[in-house]
């Protein structure tokens, strides 16, 4: 294979059409074949978000597809992008950053109305190597970006980042700092401790690997909802962007995530929501006590996710619930809600290996939680109208997707349940 020489070119002084033909001329092309297509051309430009000034040279390693171990390596910056004319193919471009640099992704950019490259704010693909097709007479402009990653000179340069970020569902202003250990899932000693809040994500330099994270010590009143991968985009300042899902997608309390070359870095979003309202219910409260049922499965302790409303306070149906109750069958949840109409119901991730076998009405006595053999409705949500002092008992039935199919079956005979909370004997008249 021969390859031509590669001739930086300084767009500032130099025009698009110049410039084009200039490197169809002059630069023989890469990998030509026997067909005379006409030459297409790749350019190659560099960003580094909020420095727009960086002068550093880069290098990548260009080769067809087919081939990539026939590659031929080039220089180029952000002043001086480089251009090379192509015989229309599949081509692979890997991108090796210098020392203290990492490597954040690219896109692919167009050329502007003077012929200069012009690359997106937004990150398409978090990889330093990319695969682009040139066609016949084509221009395509490939952006890597990069970030100075500032330490000791004789500091290993990271491949990625770390972030981890905070959502509290229905309380966008809540700024409560967070504590959480990240450690690379192999070496859990390793552990270091970051702080962050909603709107202040943490992070850390992280070489390739599993990682995991875990919040520890939450805030009073504080619980744990489970966490969801986030995503990364670059603001228009250069800094890093987190966005969280609406909820998790995990109930774990653990986060795992794979950082690679071709992942880049990665971000983990958390989930809490208070234990208690931060005013008590006027005129006096109830008490809702919601419990798990896996029948045949007496000893699963799979956490399950439950949420309460007002009954029509919520009509946005990706908005986040009011309450958020984690509860499984050795540890039932318990909360004070005022008096009024509510609506439970039961969450469960499209993954589940758990499905949903429906709910019924139990009963508190004597510090233990009855619930019935068998379901008593499918539908959801529950509504309940509670008055100030009841408490009501709803248990949620699950089935194992590794299970043989079998109906359960609603029977007079109550088994009792452990509880957690050893909530008080239901006021007469409010038990089923």
């Amino acid at each position: 294979m021969s390859a031509g020489p590669i001739r930086p070119i300084r767009w500032p002084i130099m025009a698009a059409a110049v410039a084009l033909v200039a490197a169809a001329l002059l630069l023989p092309a890469v990998h030509r074949g026997f067909a005379q297509e006409p030459d297409g051309t790749l350019v190659i430009a560099k960003v580094v978000p909020g420095d727009p000034g960086d002068t550093t040279t880069f290098f990548a390693t260009l080769a067809p597809c087919a081939e990539p171990k026939e590659g031929k390596t080039f220089g180029f910056s952000q002043l001086e992008p480089a251009s090379v004319s192509l015989a229309p193919d599949c081509w692979l471009v890997s991108e090796q950053p210098p020392r203290g640099y990492l490597n954040l992704g690219w896109s692919l950019g167009k050329l502007d109305s003077d012929g200069r490259p012009a690359c997106p704010e937004a990150i398409e693909v978090r990889a330093r190597e990319a695969e682009v097709k040139v066609g016949a007479g084509d221009s395509v402009v490939l952006c890597f970006y990069n970030q100075f990653n500032a330490g000791p000179s004789d500091e290993p340069r990271q491949d990625a980042n770390l972030f981890i970020a905070k959502v509290v569902p229905g309380s966008p202003g809540d700024t409560t700092t967070f504590t959480a250990s990240v450690a690379p899932c192999d070496d859990p000693k390793g552990a270091v401790s970051v702080s962050f809040s909603q709107g202040a994500p943490a992070s850390i330099a992280a070489t390739d690997g599993c990682w995991q994270a875990e919040e520890v010590s939450l805030p009073p009143g504080y619980v744990n909802l489970g966490w969801a991968p986030g995503r990364i985009t670059i603001s228009k300042g250069g800094q890093p962007q987190v966005s969280c899902p609406d909820s998790p997608a995990d109930f774990s309390p653990v986060a795992k995530v794979d950082i690679s070359a071709k992942t880049g870095s990665q971000a983990v979003c958390f989930y809490n929501r208070t234990k208690e309202r931060d005013d008590p219910p006027p005129g006096g409260s109830a008490t809702l006590t919601v419990a798990k049922v896996i029948p045949g499965h007496p000893d699963d302790d799979r956490n399950f996710q439950a949420s309460v409303t007002q009954c029509g306070h919520n009509t946005d149906p990706i908005a986040p619930p009011p309450l958020g109750l984690a509860f499984s069958q050795p540890a039932p949840a318990e909360t004070s809600l005022e008096p009024g109409c509510w609506e439970v119901s039961e969450e469960l991730l499209p993954q589940s290996p758990y499905g949903f076998a429906g709910w019924a009405l139990g009963a508190a006595k004597g510090g233990e939680l009855y619930c019935p053999d068998g379901p008593e409705s499918t539908e959801q949500p529950v509504q309940l109208k509670l008055g100030a002092g009841d408490h009501r008992v709803i248990c949620f039935y699950n089935t194992r997707r590794d299970d043989p199919p079998k109906p359960l079956s609603q029977s007079a005979s109550k088994r009792p349940r452990a509880s957690s909370a050893s909530p008080a004997p239901a006021p007469a008249g409010s038990s089923p």
